[in-house]
């Protein structure tokens, strides 16, 4: 199979097929097994003991020979890790995991992927990342207050619910622990990571022991200085990072340091959004950083924590200012309108607009003054029509088995009941533990994704209309705010709208594939 995809095969001299092609079918034929679901170091024990069985050329033979020994075909499958990781069937999981943050399967599947390799920094980066998600994910509001930081931005942690359903809140001590030491490990691999620098920045911040501020901002530090010589990081990723190190300097007590970071991402922030004047503008104007977990994030969210942070960074050294003061407490009212109340953030930035109100000597407005004109969010999609059936999240297996007919299960990790579940014919592939936790809707899905939009009016998305038209939809007429997402093995990035539990991609100006999550 390797030789075909490879168009190895069919040339007019047969023994065409050389040492070099061998290699590059080899590599190709691992990237199947490993995507199929298979086990990379089973493979390489079967060639190992196809070495041992038929022998081995030795150096001067394998010169003149045209195929490559089990020797070289061993080593050069070795140097290709990189690449093939990123095939390893746990590993894109793991990423649809982060996607729609699901941290405990994301985590099960990056240990699966380090089952197989040992040395996958990528792998103990996204492990310690959805490790210190769920510890974030677990804290409540008086645990922000223990940590004494202004809000940061970081996957979930910024919006998600305060009420997590089926979850235990507080400080999970030991789960830091795991996630510091991942984190380390990636590093001990790769040192140049400096988006895990960042991510250990906030695990230090965030120490249940409170002892880890100094490890904190020499993270931050170390991240932004290799971001500064990077001609491609994502000028948006810097932003984020210099909000998040400010938030060091406030829990270090240094405020003129914090207001200057908070600074030096928004005119970053400005700067790029003068640069790219789109969504399509900023997202292929330059590389994207390869690690996944750093990709997810919003502009809208970006923008508003940043203007949040100034304002409770600056105005205690104006409250001397009326005119200041009177700006500040209506920025703060536009923040907690345009944001949920159920963000663990919200709740504390409602108390910090009370500070601001005193101040100013003003009344501060009712939580239902200001929550009443908070966004509205908009029923998520839990089902699509198949034919004149119906497909919804949260079925087993076997049912949507049933539905579709004719699936392919390609396993992930067995022992988790983790796998693909995919009905190429429609167009449909899933995710599922056991019961549907993603579905992915590709070309040959031929039915509308409907949902009911704020306005009371019925809105459709289907596979190849026009991304003006879905845009239209989405951003414009329901004011949706999305994140972007890049997942390995497809071509687009994915706008994911978290109020639908949907995520769409674009190539060459129509809806290419949409994914449907929790």
């Amino acid at each position: 199979m390797g030789h075909h995809l490879g168009k190895h095969v069919g040339k007019a001299d047969p023994d065409a097929v050389q040492r070099q092609e061998e290699l590059e079918a080899d590599k190709l034929g691992m990237e199947i097994v490993l995507k199929a679901g298979y086990s990379y170091r089973a493979v390489e024990e079967a060639m190992k003991a196809m070495k041992y069985k038929s022998g081995d050329y030795s150096t001067f033979e394998s010169v003149a020979s045209s195929h490559p020994s089990w020797t070289e075909r061993l080593a050069a499958l070795d140097l290709e890790k990189a690449f093939l990781w990123r095939s390893l069937a746990a590993f894109e999981t793991g990423i649809y995991f982060l996607f729609y943050e699901n941290f405990e399967a994301a985590e099960a599947c990056f240990q699966n992927v380090l089952k197989e390799f040992p040395d996958c920094y990528e792998a103990y980066a996204n492990l310690g990342y959805s490790q210190l998600m769920r510890y974030l994910d677990q804290l409540e509001d008086q645990d922000l207050k223990y940590f004494n930081v202004n809000q940061i931005i970081i996957g979930s942690f910024y919006k998600k619910p305060v009420s997590i359903e089926n979850q235990v809140r507080g400080i999970d001590e030991d789960l830091w622990f795991k996630a510091i030491d991942n984190f380390k490990a990636a590093l001990r691999i790769n040192p140049n990571l400096s988006l895990v620098k960042s991510n250990l920045g906030i695990a230090y911040m965030f120490d249940p022991r409170k002892k880890s501020l100094g490890d904190a901002e020499r993270a931050f530090a170390e991240s932004l200085d290799e971001m500064s010589k990077d001609p491609n990081i994502d000028p948006y990723i810097t932003s984020i990072v210099y909000v998040n190190a400010g938030a060091v300097d406030v829990a270090l007590n240094k405020s003129e340091l914090a207001l200057q970071k908070v600074n030096q991402a928004e005119q970053i922030f400005k700067d790029a959004s003068a640069k790219y004047t789109s969504a399509s503008e900023i997202y292929s104007g330059f590389s994207m950083p390869s690690m996944s977990n750093t990709v997810n994030y919003n502009l809208k969210s970006i923008l508003n924590t940043i203007s949040l942070n100034k304002i409770l960074l600056e105005y205690k050294t104006k409250t001397a200012d009326a005119a200041y003061m009177k700006d500040a407490v209506a920025q703060l009212e536009r923040y907690l309108m345009n944001n949920h109340k159920e963000s663990i953030w919200w709740k504390l930035a409602y108390e910090r607009y009370q500070d601001v109100c005193k101040s100013a000597g003003v009344v501060a407005k009712a939580v239902t003054q200001l929550d009443s004109k908070s966004k509205v969010n908009v029923k998520p999609v839990q089902s699509i029509k198949v034919g004149d059936k119906i497909l919804y999240i949260a079925i087993t297996t076997k049912e949507a088995s049933e539905i579709l007919g004719d699936v392919v299960v390609v396993p992930v990790i067995k022992e988790k009941k983790i796998a693909n579940v995919i009905a190429r014919a429609k167009g449909i592939e899933m995710l599922s533990d056991g019961k549907i936790l993603a579905i992915v809707l590709t070309e040959g899905y031929k039915d509308a994704i409907e949902f009911d939009g704020l306005k009371n009016i019925k809105y459709t998305l289907r596979i190849g209309m026009s991304r003006e038209e879905a845009v239209k939809i989405l951003d414009d007429d329901n004011d949706l705010t999305y994140q972007m997402m890049s997942i390995p093995g497809r071509n687009s990035r994915f706008r994911f709208y978290r109020e639908l539990g949907i995520g769409v991609s674009f190539d060459k100006g129509k809806v290419t594939e949409i994914i449907i999550t929790t």
